[in-house]
């Protein structure tokens, strides 16, 4: 059920002025979950430690957004589309942010493909390939590389990387930069706010009633 405002009218056929309380809450709302969401996707990759660096933090901060709308009774189907968005944030905020990161702080090195394992392939999908990689020094490469594996790929291969000089993000394949995936990340941080503010106008009900004196 959703919060009915109730105004008291002037003379009859006029209607009371909307209060500016429910739109300033929209507002602060809006505002509030897309900097927390946003911003703790950007710090747990950038200075956050290990735990935050999959976007952990802001999925803390959806949920938090979800009960919150959820107790002021917004529509169900708005809180549905805010934490579909929110979750679509904390997944791809922390990745674009990286990519971001590497390209402008990142240097060149390159690594030697040691293993070449198919995977089994799912439901659905064709079996893809997993490398192993190693340093020129021939320390094995603690994470994954999933960009420059593929089937074609043998072992000895060279496959040139970018490197974190501070350490904090892991190294990444050289490519060409996913604008796609940067434009659908603006795109819902955009609509993020707007779903925020509509669901907490919408928790207040579609029309004002106002009452006759």
């Amino acid at each position: 059920m959703s919060r009915r405002l109730s105004c008291p009218g002037g003379p009859v056929g006029r209607t009371s002025r909307v209060p500016h309380w429910p739109v300033a809450e929209g507002l602060a709302v809006a505002v509030v979950a897309t900097v927390l969401v946003i911003g703790a996707g950007v710090y747990g990759t950038l200075a956050g430690p290990a735990a935050l660096r999959d976007g952990a933090g802001s999925v803390v901060c959806t949920l938090a957004l979800a009960l919150y709308l959820t107790f002021v009774r917004a529509n169900r189907a708005l809180v549905g589309a805010v934490v579909l968005t929110s979750m679509a944030l904390s997944v791809l905020t922390p990745r674009v942010t990286a990519e971001i990161a590497l390209t402008e702080r990142g240097h060149r090195q390159d690594v030697l493909v040691t293993a070449v394992l198919a995977e089994q392939p799912s439901l659905g999908r064709s079996s893809t390939p997993r490398c192993s990689y190693a340093w020129q020094n021939g320390k094995p490469v603690s994470v994954a590389i999933r960009r420059a594996c593929r089937a074609t790929t043998a072992v000895g291969e060279r496959i040139t990387v970018m490197v974190d000089p501070k350490g904090v993000l892991s190294p990444r394949a050289v490519g060409h930069f996913r604008l796609g995936r940067l434009w659908v990340t603006v795109g819902l941080a955009l609509l993020f706010p707007l779903l925020c503010f509509v669901a907490v106008q919408r928790s207040y009900g579609l029309t004002l009633v106002a009452k006759r004196q």
